[in-house]
């Protein structure tokens, strides 16, 4: 649903972001009660990609895989493929 909406949208930038229950939020004592805690090193907690949730029908590591096929279906599209063509030339020749 998130990928069909972002190309449904006129625009040319999108990011698609795994949930992160940062320690202290109401989310991390949410997961860790549901018991979706995959890990306490907070190391390994990123903004966007973490892979310390899973879930019983979806693992951390289904998450990053359409994670990454959002990205690829959103930017590789033709309308993508041609708004990183012309912004490119924008770089080189500004005028």
């Amino acid at each position: 649903k998130t990928l069909r909406f972002s190309l449904s949208l006129p625009i040319d930038y999108a990011h698609f972001y795994i949930a992160t229950p940062f320690f202290g939020t109401r989310f991390f004592e949410i997961a860790r009660e549901n018991r979706s805690l995959k890990s306490y090193d907070f190391s390994r907690y990123f903004h966007g990609s973490s892979d310390v949730l899973s879930y019983r029908n979806l693992s951390a590591s289904e998450m990053m895989y359409w994670q990454k096929i959002c990205y690829l279906a959103f930017y590789a599209r033709p309308r993508g493929l041609v708004e990183k063509f012309r912004t490119g030339l924008n770089y080189l020749n500004p005028l």
